[in-house]
Formats: C-alpha cells, structure tokens, sequence
C-alpha cells in the first residue's frame, strides 16, 4: 500500500512538472505572440538624429520619427514647431521650446501644473484610425497636466493609459490612439504612438519612442491643404 501511494505521488509530481514546463515554453514562445511580432529585435526602429529646424506657417507631410527618453531621471524634449527633440530646454519650467516631455512610460505637456504658464493641452480622439482625423473636432476635449495628491509627477489625463503591459513577458505596447496636441505657439498637432522599443545597432532599447505625427504650423485646425475636403470627424 505505502509503494502505491508512492508511485501516485510521482505520477502527480511529474504531472505537476510537466505542466508548470509547458506553461513556461507557451508564455516565452515568440510563435505563440503574433502580437509582439514586430517587437522583435530584428524588426524594431532604428534610433536615429535629426537636427531640430523652424517648420515655419506650414503643413507638414506625415512624419514618422524615432527617438530615445529612457533615462529615468532625465525629461526629454520634443518641440512640434521645430520638429525635434531639442537640447535648448533645461526644465520643466520652461515657458516656450516644447510641447511634450517624455521619460520613460511617462508623458506630460507644457502647460497646467507642470508648468503654468504653458498653453499646451492635449486631447485623445476615439478614433485609432490617423489618416481620418483631418481637422480639429469643435468637441474635442483638450486637459493641460494636474498634479495629483499621491504622485509626485504631475500628468496629463489624455496620455493615462496610452500603453498595455504584459507582465509574462514584461513589453510596453502602446494603444493606437490618435492625440490632438495644442503647442506652445497655439497651433496643433495630430500624433500616434507607434513603438516604445528601438534598437542602435544590436543593442535593444527601451523607452525608446517612435510616433507618427503631422504639425500644422498656420494656426488653422486643419491638418489638409486649402484644397482638400474635410471629412467631418466629431
């Protein structure tokens, strides 16, 4: 009888092996994770410069851009009007220069608490689909950033959640929202998303941002020429 429940007990524990192993095999899988295909490292952006310039009163072209804000201490700066990240900007406080600040998976704007003076505010659409959003809805909701009690950052409620997190495999994968940005000299923006991993070289990095944005620099709420019709969005 003590042999039989001894061999039960072996076939259970293999059992209980053999199932905590496949488990294991299924969550660490890139196969089974079609999801995060192009999470791969082989396949991620490619971390490159551009030298920041004045677009001036002008529409820009759909611009994909990728750039790195994975320092955890240290804000990186991101100007709309001038295309960039930009090195001109020493804080948070200051006035004009920026529009968004990113450090890792956090995201605020130049304006309202974290810097008052500062016109920025963002909106999120309900749409994912970019290319749709051709102008600025009359109802779209812009919120410049607030400083809740219990944080220490302040924030910006259209940028809470922009990502999922998948803890089996520890990867940020952002929401295809579209973002309507007002910047710092009133004009707007419409952004997306795109990757929060880039490599340089071999090397995988994250906090490592790609967005697809297009700038509209004459202060109108189009993102179109004159020329184009607008297709109502809201």
């Amino acid at each position: 009888m003590d042999n039989l429940l001894k061999y039960i007990l072996y076939i259970m524990m293999s059992l209980v092996v053999l199932w905590l192993f496949f488990a294991f095999v299924i969550a660490n899988s890139k196969f089974l994770k079609p999801d995060l295909a192009l999470e791969l490292p082989e396949n991620l952006p490619v971390l490159y410069s551009v030298e920041p310039a004045e677009i001036g009163k002008k529409l820009t072209d759909t611009i994909i851009y990728t750039f790195e804000a994975s320092t955890i201490d240290q804000w990186v700066y991101f100007d709309f009007s001038r295309g960039s990240v930009v090195s001109d900007v020493s804080s948070l406080e200051n006035i004009m220069n920026w529009d968004i600040a990113l450090r890792r998976t956090k995201i605020v704007s130049n304006g309202g608490d974290t810097n008052e003076p500062g016109k920025v505010a963002v909106a999120k659409m309900d749409t994912t689909d970019f290319d749709s959003v051709l102008e600025v809805p009359e109802n779209a909701k812009f919120l410049k950033d607030v400083k809740p009690p219990n944080k220490i950052d302040s924030q910006n409620d259209s940028f809470e959640n922009w990502h999922s997190y998948k803890p089996s495999y520890h990867r940020i994968k952002p929401f295809d929202n579209v973002y309507l940005i007002k910047t710092a000299e009133g004009n707007y923006a419409k952004m997306q998303i795109l990757n929060y991993y880039c490599k340089d070289g071999e090397e995988e990095i994250k906090g490592c941002y790609t967005i697809k944005y297009v700038y509209q620099g004459n202060g109108t709420k189009r993102f179109v020429n004159k020329t184009t019709p607008v297709k109502k969005t809201g």
